[in-house]
Parts: C-alpha cells; structure tokens; sequence
C-alpha cells in the first residue's frame, strides 16, 4: 500500500528534505569545479590577451585543484574513490566499530565521569535553584498544586 507524501512520518520528511538539500549541494560544487575548469582554460588560451589573464588561471587552478582535492579527501574517508580499492581509504566503514567503541569510551572517560557529573551537579546547585524558585508565591502555589495531583494519581487511582 503506498503513502501519499502528506502522510509520511515527520522524520521521512525531515530525511527527504534534507537528502534534496545533499543533492542540491552536490550539485552546484560540481558546478563550481566545471567552472573552474572552464575559466582555466579560457584564461591559459586567452593568457595573451590581457596581462591579468595568468593570474586569472593560476586562482581557477587553485581552485580546481583544492576541490578536487576536498572531494578525494572527503570520499576517501566514506568510501573508495572512483571504485578503485586505493589502500587507506573507506577509512570510516572499515573501522566504525572501533570508532564508536573508541568514541564511547573518550565519553565515558572525560565527560559522564562520576566526578565530572558530581561537579556539574554541585556547579549547577539544583537545591538552590529550588528553594529559591519555590520563594516565589505563584511558584510554590503551582508546585504545590502539581505534587497534590501526583499523589492523587499515585494513591488515589482506582
């Protein structure tokens, strides 16, 4: 059974749009370096016609090469360029479970450490806050009010 596009999950959508916005991207950095490449050579074979002209080429060779060389670094990293098995590149498939195992424990070391959290928990200081918040009437009033329907709904649901 086939879902119109209205009744697609949030999320589906949320995927779409940004796969569109990929392609859209992609797509105008090739243009870009096609550009580049143009004004390259225009540039080179013109390079007698104005005195500007080779400094011209020079900036779109640098260009074209900067991206050709992002692009090679970039999809080295997720996959072999050009299908070609080039040693050290699909670096990220080839090694995701040490990365994650990796990443996790660097987590779990440096930032949900028992001191850490006991000191961002000191730091953040939750019953101050508390009391302080709870000084205002229309606060504590609405405190109150919420703990009485908890207890209702703990205690007195049938």
């Amino acid at each position: 059974m086939a879902m119109n596009q209205a009744s697609r999950q949030p999320a589906a959508r949320s995927f779409d749009v940004k796969a569109q916005r990929l392609r859209l991207l992609k797509r105008n950095a090739t243009l870009l370096l096609v550009l580049m490449a143009l004004i390259m050579l225009l540039a080179t074979y013109f390079r007698g016609a104005h005195p500007s002209l080779p400094y011209v080429a020079a900036f779109a060779e640098a260009a074209l090469v900067g991206g050709l060389a992002d692009w090679f670094a970039v999809t080295a990293l997720f996959r072999h360029p050009l299908n070609l098995p080039i040693p050290h590149t699909a670096i990220i498939p080839k090694n995701k479970h040490r990365i994650a195992d990796s990443l996790g424990e660097f987590i779990e070391t440096h930032f949900l450490s028992s001191e850490r959290m006991m000191a961002k928990v000191s730091e953040f200081n939750p019953a101050h806050r508390l009391a302080s918040w709870l000084q205002v009437d229309a606060n504590a009033k609405a405190g109150a009010d919420q703990v009485a329907r908890l207890m209702d709904f703990i205690f007195c649901k049938a």
